[in-house]
């Protein structure tokens, strides 16, 4: 038949069941761990030193193309200005587009294929960039016409 084992009381000096058997991790095991888990999440917090081009004229013309260009992900910023991370990744491919020889018209047409003519700071004048200089005209203007309607009746 089945027999049960009932342990039997710990004698004098000898540890309590609940340590006998406890698996409660070493403070120093927990430490070390917890260096290397900082050790290995300390790149993902690192900073991105952008590496300027070793010609001072291709750098110049490459700092040129970043204050003609928006940031995608920032409001209106010159890719110049922004401290995003994919600012930082679209000047790295500006730099290399101008070590490779590329001219600042070809840099800029492949950016406005990408991500539309919005991406320039001055878009050209065309059809479809009409409504981007003429917005702030028509609202000057309807600005304009409601403050000489309200002065005038009063």
């Amino acid at each position: 038949a089945l027999r049960l084992q009932v342990p039997a009381p710990p004698q004098a000096g000898e540890p309590t069941p609940s340590k006998r058997g406890s698996h409660a991790p070493n403070k120093r095991i927990v430490l070390v761990l917890f260096f290397i888990a900082v050790l290995f999440a300390s790149p993902a917090l690192a900073v991105t030193i952008e590496q300027p081009l070793a010609s001072p004229a291709q750098e110049q013309q490459a700092q040129a193309i970043f204050k003609q260009l928006k940031c995608v992900v920032c409001q209106g910023q010159a890719l110049a200005e922004s401290d995003a991370q994919f600012a930082r990744e679209m000047r790295s491919d500006i730099r290399e587009q101008v070590e490779s020889g590329k001219s600042e018209r070809d840099i800029l047409n492949g950016f406005a294929e990408r991500y539309g003519k919005t991406i320039l700071l001055n878009p050209p004048f065309e059809s479809t960039t009409l409504l981007l200089w003429l917005a702030p005209l028509v609202i000057l203007l309807i600005g304009a016409v409601i403050l000489k309607r309200s002065t005038r009746r009063k």
